[in-house]
């Protein structure tokens, strides 16, 4: 199934069926549906394996050991250990998009918005989901991924309980036989009762930390995991203001963004109340479908981070090109970034193939994912088992990566946001996947993404690009929006 195909059988269940009018206790059940399923399907269509939440032992050791490492990480970092405590604004970061700046690590898509807040004397109380605890921190946070964990073990052990279910025509969806044939994910009515008593659980713990803090608006990164999901729940529950800050790729393909055809006319209670997007682009895909809608508006704020990297004349930048030149050790050579994405390693081994070939014509970076910063020896003993020796991944997964994009001459990837954010520095990406080219066609057909499936195809694009440089990607014309001034008018309303 490709990235159309997805769309097209989600598509099909929003046009057939009440989808907006299923309901356990006034909680909109398609969002979690959807989003799963597309969730799973993008990686079934990837590379024919789907990673979900394990039922067995091993969760419970992951939950165990994480609990240790949390009480680690606070006394380790305690001076960075924020309380529940009263803030007008909360900051809810995914516990992964970090990047280290000056031995501390910063927060992508929540410090920037911190600082442009506290710049306004706007007080702000950071949570960290996940349960890789990342520190020292650059601004202060609290962690909250072992309490999350506590509320679901206790739901799993709670029969729920419901006052009010309507499930419409629900069971003729799960008879459809074009639905049994392409959802990854079908639940039967008691699975989605435990999902939703899960979901109730997290609601009530966040609800209670967040009538604590008396706050009247939350940033998201990254709203439609279930945590997110809840907590955006739980804001609508006590009347804060929800708004999801853009962390990667949108658009038309995907789902959590792009393609509702059918929204309640007062909105989904799980999704945000406002998507602070990166540009036009963006904004145009949410617009297709929000616009008699009276909640999830788009406002374009701009990538807050990468801007800070367009400036030629800041210390920080300049010392940082510095540290990325150090490992080009031969100036003449160009320098290729390879991003990786999790869950590829089929995909990522033409990749390889390409280095192992080309290592003594290029400087070869090769930059982790997030989520992969637990596996860095794991994959390294990977690539080093291609018999690749000349490469560098230590260094080009710790810097920043605008630090990076600024100095390298080509990007390329299986399917990597970094597209986007290469597309704006002018630097041009070699993208590997069918599904990666769909999810930037934009970019394909700017001139900035080059769709390749073959080791030579590669090999001969990589000499092309490397011969000539790209200007940068035109800023949108469209104004954006101050964060500072945005979030005071929420304040004023709240």
């Amino acid at each position: 199934m490709n990235i159309q195909e997805i769309v097209d059988i989600i598509t099909y269940a929003e046009k057939e069926y009440a989808v907006d009018e299923w309901k356990i206790d006034g909680i909109s059940l398609w969002p979690f549906i959807r989003l799963e399923n597309y969730y799973v399907l993008s990686l079934l269509s990837l590379n024919g394996t789907a990673v979900l939440e394990s039922k067995s032992s091993g969760y419970f050791k992951q939950i165990l050991k994480s609990k240790v490492d949390h009480v680690k990480a606070k006394v380790q970092d305690s001076m960075n250990n924020s309380t529940v405590k009263k803030a007008d604004v909360l900051l809810i970061s995914d516990g992964m998009s970090y990047t280290k700046l000056n031995d501390t690590w910063y927060q992508k898509f929540c410090d920037p918005i911190s600082d442009q807040l506290n710049q306004g004397k706007i007080t702000n109380l950071r949570f960290d989901l996940g349960h890789n605890f990342i520190i020292p921190r650059y601004s202060p946070s609290k962690f909250i991924q072992s309490s999350v964990d506590n509320a679901i073990i206790k739901s799993k052990f709670m029969k729920p309980k419901f006052n009010d279910e309507n499930w419409g025509d629900y069971e003729s969806f799960l008879t459809d036989e074009k639905i049994k044939n392409n959802f990854a994910v079908i639940l039967d009515k008691n699975q989605i009762r435990n999902k939703i008593g899960k979901i109730k659980s997290l609601i009530k713990y966040y609800s209670k930390i967040i009538e604590k803090t008396q706050a009247k608006i939350c940033y998201i990164g990254c709203y439609y995991g279930d945590h997110q999901l809840a907590f955006v729940l739980a804001c609508r529950l006590l009347g804060v203001a929800t708004v999801d800050v853009q962390h990667g790729v949108q658009g038309d393909f995907h789902l959590a963004y792009g393609n509702w055809l059918k929204v309640p006319q007062q909105g989904f209670d799980s999704l945000p109340d406002y998507f602070a997007v990166w540009s036009e682009n963006e904004k145009t895909a949410i617009e297709k479908w929000n616009t008699t809608i009276s909640k999830h508006k788009v406002i374009v704020t701009g990538n807050q981070f990468s801007e800070i990297w367009k400036m030629n004349n800041n210390k920080m930048v300049l010392s940082y090109d510095e540290k990325v030149r150090k490992l080009a050790k031969l100036a003449s050579k160009p320098l290729v970034l390879l991003t990786l994405s999790p869950h590829t390693d089929k995909e990522t081994d033409l990749i390889y193939d390409v280095v192992k070939q080309t290592e003594n014509e290029y400087n070869w970076l090769i930059r982790l994912h997030p989520s992969q910063m637990v596996h860095q020896e794991k994959i390294i003993q990977r690539i080093k088992d291609k018999k690749i020796s000349k490469f560098d991944l230590i260094q080009s997964s710790s810097l920043p990566l605008y630090a990076i994009l600024r100095n390298v001459d080509i990007h390329i990837t299986v399917q990597s946001t970094c597209v986007i954010e290469a597309t704006t520095f002018g630097i041009p990406s070699i993208i590997t996947t069918d599904y990666g080219k769909n999810l930037y066609l934009s970019d394909v057909k700017a001139g900035f993404g080059f769709h390749c499936e073959s080791t030579e195809e590669i090999k001969t694009k990589l000499n092309q690009l490397s011969t000539s440089k790209l200007n940068p990607a035109k800023d949108s014309e469209t104004e954006k929006i101050d964060i500072v001034e945005f979030t005071k008018s929420i304040l004023a309303i709240n």
